[in-house]
């Protein structure tokens, strides 16, 4: 018997990662991590499409500073992203430091983001929706911690129920691993 192509054990492994984790009254959290260059983001936009396809409410999240998530999910290239790294104030707004701006600042770890999904998310094709945090917008501006405060209370703030799911496209490595960005994933 020939070995299935790789488009088909995607989908395969897709459906048992939904049949593992769809039994329960709540939706679900996958995580998407690895090397740099090994597809993380491709799986994040096939498993998106085929959740989306099958009835779930989607939401791909996309952390990675390269931002090629909404463009492999399907969002032309022509379309304007919102991502939260060009909002300055939003983010001082929320997490009380602005970006770029002095060292050494305090920052709230535990922000209102209860509008960041309805004020930054994209509607992609399939009906798979969309948030992206964005990149470093100029050197020397340092580090994307307050976005990523930001972009973690929003994922833990979300209250999923069944037939919801949100997939996190991350940075090549392990950073969010320790700014627990991934805590509360399932896979």
């Amino acid at each position: 018997m020939p070995e299935p192509d790789r488009n088909t054990r995607i989908y395969d492994t897709a459906g048992e990662l939904q049949k593992q984790t769809h039994s329960s009254d709540k939706g679900f959290w996958v995580v998407i991590t690895g090397k740099g260059g090994v597809g993380k983001t491709t799986i994040t936009a096939i498993l998106s499409h085929l959740f989306a396809r099958n009835g779930l409410n989607t939401l791909a999240v996309d952390e990675d500073p390269q931002m090629n998530l909404p463009y492999a999910i399907g969002i032309p290239t022509s379309d304007e992203i919102i991502s939260i790294t060009r909002n300055l104030n939003y983010i001082e707004e929320k997490t009380g430091a602005r970006p770029g701006v002095g060292w050494g600042l305090m920052m709230s770890l535990n922000p209102d983001v209860s509008d960041v999904v309805e004020r930054f998310g994209m509607k992609g094709p399939g009906g798979v929706n969309i948030l992206v945090m964005g990149t470093v917008i100029q050197a020397a501006t340092g580090c994307l911690c307050p976005e990523n405060t930001l972009l973690d209370a929003v994922v833990r703030y979300i209250n999923l129920r069944e037939g919801e799911v949100i997939l996190l496209d991350t940075q090549a490595g392990v950073e969010h691993f320790g700014r627990a960005l991934a805590r509360g994933f399932n896979q």
